[in-house]
């Protein structure tokens, strides 16, 4: 979870592009990906339940969703993730940015998320991949998140 923690600045560098997104999330963002991975059209029922933006290498899925803090702090929203079972809970404060990283697993299936908090705006952003069990999986979520930031 250490190196899910340093890809949490590059976050806050993808934000904007997806945040003019909200609108109309359906479409997917004009963003070159890296070779073996594809974008993937968003339903209008992901939409609605938030999600902005997917891709897919075929094996592994990153998204980006946003989602209300309805008027909780960034430790009041872990502690909420925690208590929902939520493993490796960790928040981190760089530059004013308040991130939150943590993982998920259902029916086996861990998914690392890292969640950037803009509390007094009622917002977050949270990035999802999955699956993300193991060290080589980090390294594909902070490579591609990288190499979107790189583009910004």
């Amino acid at each position: 979870m250490k190196k899910l923690i340093s890809v949490l600045l590059l976050a806050c560098m993808l934000v904007l592009p997806f945040a003019a997104m909200a609108e109309d999330a359906a479409e997917p963002a004009e963003l070159e990906l890296p070779e073996g991975w594809t974008a993937l059209e968003v339903s209008e029922e992901d939409a609605q339940g938030g999600i902005l933006y997917a891709v897919t290498n075929g094996e592994s899925v990153l998204t980006i969703s946003v989602a209300e803090t309805e008027g909780k702090t960034v430790e009041q929203l872990a502690e909420e993730a925690k208590n929902d079972g939520m493993i490796d809970v960790e928040i981190q404060n760089e530059d004013g940015a308040d991130l939150i990283g943590f993982k998920s697993e259902v029916e086996g299936v861990v998914t690392a998320h890292i969640a950037l908090v803009y509390a007094e705006e009622g917002v977050m952003f949270v990035f999802s991949f999955t699956p993300c069990a193991d060290e080589e999986a980090e390294t594909a979520f902070v490579e591609l998140m990288q190499f979107l930031a790189a583009q910004l």
